[in-house]
């Protein structure tokens, strides 16, 4: 979450892109969280990044968004 004083700045995508980065260089490949529908900057950001929008089988309040990435082939 994000503090509404510090909103619109690019915190946001800061912040998301790190954590997406860091998960990556640990070898996960599938990093998903819950965004509420009305949050349509969050949305955008999370299209714009390359993640998915879907359904929330337990809350039709939000959406859930996921990042998928291949396996990272190890090299010699």
């Amino acid at each position: 979450v994000v503090a509404d004083a510090w909103q619109g700045i690019g915190l946001g995508r800061v912040l998301l892109t790190r954590l997406a980065e860091h998960a990556r260089s640990q070898g996960v490949q599938r990093l998903f969280g819950d965004v509420l529908w009305g949050n349509s900057p969050m949305l955008e950001l999370v299209r714009s990044l390359g993640g998915r929008l879907g359904r929330n089988p337990g809350d039709a309040t939000v959406v859930r968004v996921e990042f998928t990435w291949s396996p990272e082939v190890q090299r010699a």
